[in-house]
């Protein structure tokens, strides 16, 4: 067990509802959290999860471990905060959750470790969010018993523009030219152009190669932000 006796949550917020709070420590271990928290992944008190990482938690989370660990560690290798969509089963139920990693930097600019919060996203995002999955979605999350998507304006590894990541989507989920183009409000032409340019920042020749390497790389784990605009 690793404790530290930095504090990033105000007392005030430990017993907050609807919101989710944590502070991990760079060994990716819980040092603060909030009730709801606690109660979510199957603690009785948030006391009870300091000095726990995620591989100690009471829920079917913990088979998903690896993976939000991995985002965690990108957050403090970067020093830049991301945003998620996350559907996990937890103790008190399955949500969606909308989540915000952000690094904990001092004042002489020491990484200390990671800050999240969550919030269980509207009526309004849900409906637009549950509408836009698909089978291959479904399929995801039934075999992983949760599924972890990160939200972006853009993909920056092959420089994919707004449009471009959106195409992408809807490519990998077996949407066709015209498909994206009513979904986007675009021509079918101007989708086939932007497929185009997927294949050549991808360095694929065809539409079944991109998106083999879409899921070779974890592209399909992206989602756009303008989905929630």
């Amino acid at each position: 067990m690793t404790m530290n006796n930095t504090k990033v949550i105000s007392p005030l917020l430990l017993n907050a509802q609807n919101i989710t709070l944590s502070y991990k420590d760079l060994n990716l271990v819980y040092q603060e959290v909030s009730q709801t928290v606690a109660k979510m992944v199957g603690f009785n008190h948030y006391e009870e999860m300091i000095g726990v990482d995620d591989y100690g938690l009471k829920c079917d989370i913990v088979e998903n471990a690896d993976l939000f660990r991995r985002d965690d560690r990108e957050v403090l290798i970067s020093r830049k905060p991301t945003q998620s969509i996350v559907i996990q089963h937890y103790v008190t139920g399955t949500k969606i959750l909308l989540i915000e990693r952000k690094p904990i930097i001092d004042q002489q600019d020491q990484l200390l470790g990671l800050f999240t919060y969550g919030t269980e996203i509207t009526d309004a995002m849900r409906n637009c969010f549950t509408k836009s999955l698909f089978k291959l979605d479904l399929e995801l999350m039934k075999r992983n018993r949760g599924v972890s998507y990160k939200v972006q304006s853009n993909e920056p590894t092959y420089n994919l523009t707004k449009r471009e990541l959106e195409c992408l989507y809807y490519m990998i989920r077996g949407k066709s030219a015209k498909d994206v183009g009513d979904k986007l409000c675009l021509s079918k032409r101007t989708i086939e152009d932007y497929n185009n340019n997927l294949k050549n920042k991808m360095g694929c020749l065809t539409r079944s190669q991109v998106i083999d390497k879409a899921f070779a790389e974890g592209l399909i784990y992206l989602i756009p932000e303008s989905l929630f605009s």
